[in-house]
């Protein structure tokens, strides 16, 4: 659903398992939804909208911990996202046994508001 021009916000509640949600070049707004990797969802493109708020430090929270054996990808570029970045990002995903095979991190979070520092825990991989 790139560059479809849709409008309106990314909702709460999506399908039981989506693996990939691409929303790039839209004009959604509002914030991001907490708990969205609930669902399964293993890579996330939503640069480019209008996205406001902060991230959810429960983003990734409930997520399975098989639910990615090499990837995982979060693009949020190009939004008005403002505040820190929540150090309890990583707590849930990257504890998992699973994860052990976990090749590929990719964050794109450039061209927001977010400020503070980069929290110590996300240079701590298993």
């Amino acid at each position: 659903m790139q560059g479809c021009n849709l409008i309106g916000s990314i909702p709460s509640s999506l399908p039981t398992y989506i693996d990939r949600l691409i929303l790039s070049n839209n004009r959604l707004s509002g914030s991001m939804p907490s708990k969205f990797y609930e669902h399964g969802v293993k890579i996330l493109w939503a640069d480019n909208n209008y996205l406001s708020g902060s991230i959810p430090s429960d983003l990734f929270s409930l997520m399975p911990a098989d639910a990615y054996a090499e990837s995982l990808l979060l693009n949020l570029a190009g939004n008005s996202l403002t505040g820190s970045l929540p150090s309890s990002l990583w707590s849930v995903p990257l504890t998992g046994l699973k994860f052990r095979k976990l090749y590929n991190i990719f964050f794109r979070l450039n061209n927001n508001r977010i400020s503070g520092t980069i929290p110590s825990n996300w240079f701590n991989f298993p």
